[in-house]
């Protein structure tokens, strides 16, 4: 087992807090659905000033 599917592995059983800024941007937006699919919390901030909003729905 590798050392990602470890940590994926930990996170699925245990659910910790995450605040993501940038959020509505590329990066921010594919981190918060994959820790979403590990079943993680999440708290987004964005400005807006470069990312779409259309990024988190």
């Amino acid at each position: 087992m590798t050392k990602f599917q470890q940590l994926q592995q930990h996170l699925r059983s245990n659910q910790y807090t995450w605040l993501v800024t940038g959020v509505a941007g590329f990066i921010g937006s594919n981190l918060l659905e994959n820790l979403l699919v590990l079943n993680q919390k999440v708290v987004g901030l964005n400005s807006l000033k470069t990312g779409c909003q259309c990024n988190i729905y």
